[in-house]
């Protein structure tokens, strides 16, 4: 049994190959017994009863001030997904060398997913998929008619029918969630993040922090964007408190600072792990769980071992691993200080102040006004 470079795709399908590569496509009509069609479905139904803020909530031990209601992560759905393995005997329908060429002429033209899609996939698969291309071009529907499907995914790249890719509605995010599936079916590898230095293990607490950071940074940013186009006050209370009094112009550097956090918190290379031996600050006297230059756009952050012990959520300097990140995000997009006030008074110089950045976000993110 041997991993096979394939193209794959939805339910009611079946897989068809060419040379050493195979389609599963999402037909029009008919059925298949299939087990990853199985389970793509089985992921897609998950991701649709996924609430929008998919976790439990605790009180992290030992945490501080408004820190204290923490977030219990879910096992990312990407680690539930069984990869592709092909066998020789595998049932598979053969595809013209014709389609095929056209096929993989097209890999890597399509478009990205746009960012509020993106998102929502993202945080409940665990998984970066940055590199998915999605095809809705003439082309693309021209070969899903010819393949007779609704969509089939080759690699990182999805090609829909006519009218297929709606991400908007309920049944189009459904059908986009079945063929991420496929996407992490065919190759894990380059779908769950993996960070420079990391262990599997390490890996897999990276990404959960990960995803809950974004969330909470993308809620964040999205109620100071809504302050500034007078769609919504309800961050003006929140930035009042934890920054003072803000001219519209301070209030664009909270919020550009936190897209470029942000940007930090979806990138793979951004964060490598290290140990006592590679990195001199994990090693006493220093003892650091992370340390990040600041600013910077191009080194990435140093992940001590303390970072992944199991008590990491609530003895931490940082309440939560999530918090953590979203801290060492901040200073690299310049929140440079970090004096730690008593109780709720604002931070001294909050504009550049990281603790003023990352209470606020927690605060918008528990629902704070």
């Amino acid at each position: 049994m041997s991993r096979q470079n394939h193209y794959q795709g939805g339910e009611n399908s079946g897989i068809i190959s060419a040379g050493t590569a195979a389609i599963q496509r999402k037909l029009t009509v008919g059925a298949t017994n299939d087990p990853l069609e199985h389970q793509a479905d089985a992921m897609a139904d998950k991701v649709m009863r996924m609430p929008e803020t998919p976790f439990v909530q605790r009180k992290a031990a030992g945490s501080c001030g408004e820190y204290d209601d923490e977030h219990v992560r879910l096992k990312p759905l990407a680690s539930q997904i069984s990869p592709f393995i092909q066998a020789k005997s595998d049932g598979t329908v053969p595809v013209s060398d014709a389609v095929s060429g056209r096929i993989k002429s097209s890999m890597g033209s399509g478009s990205s997913m746009l960012g509020e899609t993106k998102n929502f996939m993202e945080s409940r698969f665990g998984a970066n998929f940055s590199d998915v291309k999605i095809h809705t071009g003439n082309e693309s529907v021209q070969l899903s008619r010819e393949l007779n499907a609704k969509a089939f995914t080759v690699g990182n790249n999805i090609y829909f029918n006519g009218g297929q890719y709606q991400p908007e509605t309920d049944s189009g995010k459904h059908l986009l969630a079945h063929e991420l599936t496929h996407v992490v079916q065919q190759g894990a590898n380059n779908t769950i993040r993996r960070f420079p230095g990391c262990s599997t293990a390490q890996n897999d607490i990276i990404t959960s922090a990960l995803t809950r950071a974004r969330r909470r940074s993308t809620r964040a940013i999205q109620a100071v964007a809504d302050l500034q186009s007078g769609t919504s006050r309800r961050a003006a209370a929140s930035l009042a408190h934890y920054f003072g009094t803000l001219t519209p112009a301070q209030i664009t550097i909270v919020h550009d600072r936190m897209v470029a956090a942000d940007a930090r918190l979806h990138s793979a290379s951004a964060w490598r792990c290290d140990t006592e031996a590679s990195y001199t600050y994990c090693a006493p006297p220093h003892s650091w769980w992370a340390g990040t230059d600041c600013p910077t756009t191009t080194e990435p952050t140093h992940l001590c071992p303390p970072v992944f012990r199991p008590d990491a959520d609530s003895t931490g300097v940082e309440p939560s691993r999530a918090v953590m990140f979203e801290h060492e995000a901040l200073r690299a997009a310049g929140a440079c200080g970090a004096i730690y006030p008593p109780g709720e008074t604002t931070p001294p110089g909050s504009l550049i102040n990281v603790y003023a950045y990352s209470r606020f976000m927690y605060s918008i993110a528990s629902g704070g006004a």
